[in-house]
């Protein structure tokens, strides 16, 4: 049997969803060799590649990119060309150039910093920004470096569209949903909907960066409007690994108005433990004010927890219900949205919450995603 040698190209920036959720992939795809090039040296990421059994072949470029402030804008093509040249310098990269049939870039970055047409091999990018959203230098030099990869994949279709918009060929792009691992069998009949309106404490989960794009600020002014509308004690848990210090000082400014309001900053959670946490929940808060394809929507559903989301990008694409959306940046329609979760019919909600993982269990599938990975892997090598 031969086997496709595909080198997976990570930056090493950080370990978020786009790793775990490619990690948790490649368990899964048929007829392939992995081999792992990191841009910088990250032993975290390092260390989950080893664990995962996937493959020993990992390759450390151990070379920072420079990618700040600075380089989002005017200065960032002629600081992405100079990087690139010193990677392709690198021996290593000479050495292996010729091994691969597909080098596959796995984020916006890896687009804009790894030399992959020093390769002899298809590339294929897989896109997981709202790339419209990005300074406008950064954004013409990555739609130069996407015309020259023969496919990519899009995490939504609301990337796709962004893409799309900024010039991007729309034949290029295929959309392939992300899914999560079952930690645990899930069952319809398990649902965790508590009967709100005999809680005398509500319990809420934010899980994600505390940056202005998340959206804490959002649900921590939410909240001081909710006490409004309920009689009830709002316990709010913040648990991120990453964070902007104004939006930090910002909630804990805002915490003193709070009179039925407990804010905890909580801080980083090992993955285990944070899959584990959702149970605590009595919703998931998702209120970003841009988001592609938010993985902690797909784990808090897995869990049969309810998400209350902003209705912007791919998010729409996960919850299909309009009664656990709210406008995108409105603290006040988010206030609204929970206290009605909370005083609706308990028959009522379960129902919307039943179609709502009717619609995830059939369309945020294991085998769905890795169907459409071996296919297009199999036809990119054709052309």
């Amino acid at each position: 049997m031969s086997f496709i040698r595909v080198l997976f190209v990570l930056s090493g920036k950080g370990i978020s969803g786009a790793e775990y959720v490619l990690l948790d992939t490649l368990k899964y795809l048929s007829d392939i060799q992995c081999c792992f090039f990191i841009n910088e040296k990250n032993e975290k990421l390092i260390n989950e590649i080893k664990k995962s059994n996937i493959s020993d072949k990992i390759y450390i470029g151990d070379l920072v990119i420079p990618y700040s402030r600075t380089s989002r804008f005017i200065t960032a093509p002629i600081e992405m060309l100079l990087y690139r040249k010193k990677l392709a310098n690198l021996s290593l990269l000479n050495r292996i150039k010729n091994d691969y049939d597909i080098i596959y870039l796995n984020n916006t970055i890896e687009v804009l910093s790894f030399p992959f047409e020093f390769f002899n091999a298809r590339v294929i990018a897989h896109i997981h920004d709202m790339v419209d959203s990005i300074r406008p230098a950064a954004r013409y030099l990555l739609k130069e470096r996407l015309k020259k990869v023969d496919h990519i994949i899009s995490v939504s279709d609301a990337v796709k569209n962004s893409l799309v918009k900024i010039g991007v060929e729309e034949r290029k792009i295929t959309t392939i949903y992300n899914y999560v691992m079952p930690e645990e069998p899930t069952y319809s009949n398990s649902i965790k909907i508590p009967k709100y309106i005999s809680l005398r404490k509500i319990r809420i989960g934010f899980i994600g960066d505390m940056i202005k794009r998340k959206g804490p600020d959002i649900l921590a002014k939410a909240c001081l409007e909710l006490e409004k509308k309920i009689e009830k004690e709002i316990i709010v848990d913040f648990i991120y690994k990453n964070y902007d210090m104004k939006i930090v000082k910002y909630i804990k400014d805002i915490s003193i108005y709070g009179k039925n309001t407990n804010y905890c900053l909580l801080g980083a959670v090992n993955r285990q433990n944070l899959l584990e946490r959702y149970k605590e929940y009595d919703l998931i808060v998702v209120p970003s004010r841009r988001d592609p394809l938010p993985t902690v929507i797909l784990e808090a559903l897995k869990k049969r927890i309810i998400v209350v989301a902003s209705e912007v990008d791919g998010i729409p694409e996960i919850i299909p219900e309009k009664i656990f959306l709210f406008k995108k940046g409105d603290y006040k329609d988010l206030a609204d949205k929970i206290s009605r979760l909370v005083s609706y019919p308990y028959g009522y909600v379960l129902d919307k919450m039943r179609n709502v993982l009717d619609f995830y269990d059939n369309t945020f599938t294991k085998e769905r995603k890795i169907n459409k990975i071996n296919h297009l892997f199999e036809n990119c090598l054709r052309k």
